[in-house]
C-alpha cells in the first residue's frame, strides 16, 4: 500500500483511538487519556479522540475539564448523541448533592508509559523510530503461550 501523508495521518489517528480503546479495555486510563492525546496532537479535531478523552476526563473526576472536551465534540457534531449523553451524565452529577468528585491537578503533558500511546515524535525521541509493536511493554503483561499437551499412550489405546 502507498499512503499519502494525509492518508497515514489519518491511519495514525485511528491507530491512537483503537489503542486508547485497547487500554481502556485493561483499565488502564492513564495510558488511554496518553493515547487520546496522541491522536489529539495530530488530528486536534478527531471527535472520536475529544469524546473518549472526556470521558476518561469524568472517570477522573477532572469534571471542569471533561465539560469543556465534551463541548468542543458537541461543536464539532451537534447530532452526536453519545456526546450528549456524556454531557447530561456529567451535568447530573456535577449538581447532584454529596461529596465532591475528587479533582486531579491540573494537566500536564501526560508522558506515554506504553508503546501503544508514544507519540511518533516521542519515540523518535528514544531512538526508537520503526519498533512498533515488537517493543511495547504490554507483551511481557500478557499469560504465557500454552501448548496443547502432547497426546497420551493410555488415550491412543
Amino acid at each position: 500500500l502507498t499512503f499519502v501523508p494525509e492518508e497515514l495521518r489519518e491511519q495514525r489517528v485511528k491507530c491512537f483511538n483503537n489503542c486508547a480503546a485497547a487500554e481502556l479495555k485493561l483499565q488502564r486510563v492513564e495510558e488511554a487519556l496518553a493515547a487520546c492525546e496522541a491522536a489529539l496532537s495530530i488530528s486536534p479535531d478527531n471527535g472520536r479522540a475529544l469524546l473518549r478523552r472526556g470521558q476518561l476526563l469524568a472517570q477522573q473526576g477532572r469534571d471542569a475539564e471533561a465539560a469543556l472536551v465534551l463541548r468542543r465534540a458537541l461543536e464539532l457534531d451537534p447530532a452526536n448523541e453519545v456526546v450528549h449523553a456524556e454531557l447530561s451524565r456529567l451535568v447530573k452529577r456535577r449538581s447532584a448533592p454529596g461529596p465532591a468528585a475528587p479533582q486531579e491537578p491540573p494537566p500536564g503533558p501526560t508522558p506515554p508509559s506504553s508503546g501503544c500511546a508514544a507519540a511518533p515524535s516521542d519515540r523518535a525521541a528514544r531512538g526508537r523510530v520503526g519498533a512498533g509493536a515488537r517493543s511495547t511493554p504490554w507483551r511481557s503483561r500478557l499469560p504465557p503461550r500454552r501448548d496443547p499437551a502432547p497426546p497420551s499412550a493410555e488415550g491412543a489405546a
